[in-house]
């Protein structure tokens, strides 16, 4: 395996993953390689976690945690679609998540919320991502509880109904209304990719699912008191 690939990658993201992890989520790479040097899904995801020093770390937390985010990560990173990741793909592709900026981020941001790959997004679509995040913060909450004596049942009450119940659309319904009164939408009532490109450049914290988790957490407080 390329140690220029690597020091590429280190360079990148070295501010975020210490040299150690780097090294250890590379070595494993190789380890699970097959012939043709690429992983599949279930040991990128693996691989991917290792980058993490402390996967309990509330910012670890919430991205490992998260189903949504990781498809996401794995979508992205698999540019030509065949289901697995090669040493190129990987390096590509999670540099530009974690440097958070530019064209390429963008796009992951979209297909964050472009769920069911269609190249657009319904209020449906952001429902169900957002929805996710949500139930993840509260995860958080929840080990933080049992930690601490919290309450834990009622978290665990909370995220369930935001996974199954109406908890989830009193929570984000009006956040997504607002955010579909930003946007042009085109007939079919959903946001293009092109509506969002446009619409991500004017204000990239329309579309952050840290703001918009932050957002509707302070309404699910505001209705557990």
């Amino acid at each position: 395996m390329s140690e220029e690939l690597k020091d590429q990658f280190s360079d990148a993201v070295g501010n975020m993953f210490d040299d150690d992890e780097i090294d250890l989520a590379f070595e494993e790479f190789e380890k699970r390689s097959d012939s043709d040097g690429e992983i599949n899904k279930k040991d990128f995801l693996e691989v991917f976690g290792l980058l993490f020093e402390d996967p309990d770390d509330e910012n670890a937390f919430q991205i490992l945690q998260n189903h949504v985010l990781l498809d996401a990560i794995f979508k992205y990173c698999d540019t030509d679609s065949n289901l697995s990741i090669d040493i190129d793909e990987f390096v590509k592709g999670v540099t530009t998540l974690f440097e958070g900026e530019g064209d390429n981020f963008i796009k992951f941001s979209f297909g964050v919320y472009d769920v069911d790959n269609t190249n657009t997004i319904s209020k449906e679509n952001l429902l169900n991502s957002l929805k996710v995040f949500l139930a993840t913060a509260i995860s958080g909450l929840i080990a933080q509880a049992d930690e601490e004596g919290g309450n834990v049942d009622a978290l665990t009450e909370a995220r369930t109904n935001v996974l199954e119940g109406d908890l989830a659309n009193e929570c984000l319904g009006g956040i997504i209304d607002g955010i579909f009164g930003q946007v042009q939408i085109n007939d079919d009532g959903v946001i293009t990719y092109e509506a969002f490109y446009a619409a991500f450049n004017e204000d990239d914290d329309l579309f952050s699912w840290g703001t918009l988790t932050g957002d509707a957490m302070q309404h699910l407080e505001d209705k557990l008191g």
